[in-house]
């Protein structure tokens, strides 16, 4: 799970708005935080491996020192418009928050 800090955080480094329930429009408030109905992307579910022709981007060096360290053998990565935390080498996601830029 992405900690309501972190969330606040990588939030507000891409500059996004929250509405006054915690989440951007469209993104409904979940127990892994901000997520789209389904809980999941198109391209990735939590608890699912991501496929390997999805490509992954790290996050921002000054952004991952404003957050959590992810879990060890864990990764925060960007996929899209959304920050996952995957295994390291499983690359099953284990927490996203989704919406983190405009599409």
């Amino acid at each position: 799970m992405i900690s309501k800090r972190d969330r606040d955080a990588i939030y507000s480094y891409y500059g996004i708005d929250q509405t006054s329930g915690g989440c951007p429009p469209g993104l409904s408030r979940d127990a892994n935080g901000c997520l789209p109905p389904g809980g999941g992307r198109g391209s990735w579910a939590i608890g699912r491996r991501l496929s390997p022709s999805v490509l992954t981007y790290p996050l921002p060096a000054v952004l991952l020192g404003q957050i959590s360290p992810p879990p060890r053998g864990y990764e925060y990565a960007r996929v899209g418009n959304d920050v996952l935390i995957l295994g390291f080498e499983s690359r099953v996601v284990a927490a996203a928050l989704a919406g983190i830029a405009a599409n």
